[in-house]
């Protein structure tokens, strides 16, 4: 499961401050995600993994330094909310135990109360995991596609600059055009967001074929190793989940029919819809592939400039005119 919030942080600067923008929002809204989480009677919270991104202005050095220690400020931040949180439900839950009592009948008729003994509640260690993701500039294409404000001609000149591959270069070229300042004033402050992945197990979870001391260890490792583009080592440690994570994999090492038969078993989110367009496009079957597609772009927008970023889907964009406008998304 994940979510994203947007944090403001004061500008070259990666500590925490609730008080600035909307962060008491946004950071209250993730507290109550993962109290939720921590809550649940079906899962347990085994980790959650925080990766922030940072706007392009500054170097690409910088930013992906300073995009990290943001991610760990949060990671620290949350760390410390979640703790006290805890300490808190494990009070009241001792309290309560020690307020409640029960009655006793004996033979006679008799009643007696007996107070229970509190016990402390076992409540799950969370691990905080911080990563850096850089500069957003996949966000920033998305914002710029769906911006009302740029004209054709500037954003033709945005995806004209996209062809640099330096990330330095591309913004120092963005800096001298008009719509920059723009960008720069209403665009950028979005792209400072700050993902959480949220790693649950089912509880009472036993795997036959696996065996680790750790809880899905093996599971994190796969995870990893997608996030380095390892895609054979991730798929040594995901083959036996079936998941998503599983398909991605096969899909990148072009093991299609494998992710295939995962993908179709899965339920229907945008992102599986999106890489069932992928595999289908790869088949030749445009006809599936444009309908999974644009399902994935009804429900996720996201998908309407990420399509353009994959040779498969771009194809299909090109090929049947897809995306002008949101009324033809049906076929």
């Amino acid at each position: 499961a994940n979510t994203s919030c947007y944090v403001d942080f004061a500008l070259g600067k990666f500590q925490v401050d609730p008080s600035l923008g909307d962060n008491a929002r946004e950071l209250g809204r993730i507290r109550e995600n993962i109290f939720s989480l921590m809550k649940n009677q079906t899962f347990d919270l085994d980790s959650i993994v925080i990766s922030a991104s940072a706007s392009p202005d500054g170097t690409e050095s910088t930013n992906k330094i300073l995009s990290q220690k943001r991610a760990a400020s949060v990671a620290d931040y949350m760390d410390e909310n979640i703790r006290q949180y805890a300490d808190s439900v494990r009070r009241a839950m001792e309290a309560e135990a020690r307020d409640s009592f029960t009655i006793l009948v004996s033979d006679d008729g008799s009643e007696s109360a007996s107070r229970a003994v509190a016990a402390a509640p076992e409540l799950p260690e969370i691990r905080f995991l911080s990563r850096s993701n850089g500069e957003n500039w996949s966000m920033l294409s998305y914002l710029v596609d769906r911006d009302t404000v740029m004209n054709e001609e500037a954003k033709h000149r945005y995806m004209d600059c996209l062809e640099i591959s330096d990330a330095d270069q591309r913004e120092r070229i963005l800096q001298n055009t008009p719509f920059y300042s723009y960008m720069k004033q209403n665009l950028y402050p979005r792209l400072r967001t700050v993902r959480f992945d949220f790693y649950l197990h089912r509880k009472g979870m036993v795997r036959d074929t696996l065996h680790t001391t750790e809880l899905d260890t093996l599971y994190m490792k796969g995870v990893e190793a997608l996030k380095e583009r390892d895609y054979e080592k991730a798929l040594e440690y995901l083959r036996d989940y079936h998941d998503f994570n599983t398909a991605i994999a096969y899909v990148s090492l072009d093991y299609n029919a494998s992710a295939m038969a995962i993908l179709q078993e899965l339920e229907k989110t945008p992102r599986v819809n999106y890489m069932l367009a992928v595999l289908y496009a790869r088949k030749d079957d445009d006809a599936k592939a444009v309908q999974c597609y644009l399902d994935a772009c009804k429900a996720e927008p996201s998908y309407v400039f990420r399509g353009k970023l994959d040779p498969e889907i771009n194809i299909l964009i090109q090929r049947y005119g897809l995306n002008k406008a949101d009324d033809d998304y049906d076929l």
